[in-house]
């Protein structure tokens, strides 16, 4: 269905309102629905919106994750690239960090008790910014 918008084809929103709300058969639906069929609008912008959104085939279970296209929101690339590649994403941390204060012992790491913290020697306690 997604690919279908995305190809340039009618959005999803008109073509179930033309299947459900068929003039052929007006008796065939409860009033309420009947009634409800001539305020469905087409949403361009929603249709447009999700089609850049979601990736061409997407997984069946949203747990799976994938769903949303790469490049689509830099923040969550940002997030995935974090989770898939956390060893990487560590390290780089730690080297801008290092670059940003000028301090180059400084390293980022993990206990159980405070989880992930960066760590500077005494020496260079007077370069940590107050952030």
């Amino acid at each position: 269905m997604i690919t279908d918008a995305q190809s340039g084809a009618d959005p999803i929103a008109p073509t179930l309102s033309e299947e459900i709300f068929d003039d052929d058969e007006p008796d065939s639906l409860p009033p309420l629905l009947s009634e409800l069929g001539g305020e469905l609008h087409e949403l361009p912008e929603v249709t447009d919106l999700i089609s850049r959104a979601i990736v061409d085939d997407p997984p069946m279970a949203l747990k799976d994750g994938g769903i949303i296209r790469k490049g689509f929101d830099p923040a969550l690339d940002e997030l995935r690239s974090g989770a898939t590649e956390g060893k990487d994403w560590i390290a780089q941390l730690q080297k801008e960090e290092s670059e940003k204060t000028g301090i180059t012992s400084l390293k980022v790491r993990f206990n159980s008790v405070f989880g992930y913290f960066i760590e500077v020697t005494k020496t260079n306690l007077d370069k940590v910014p107050e952030h």
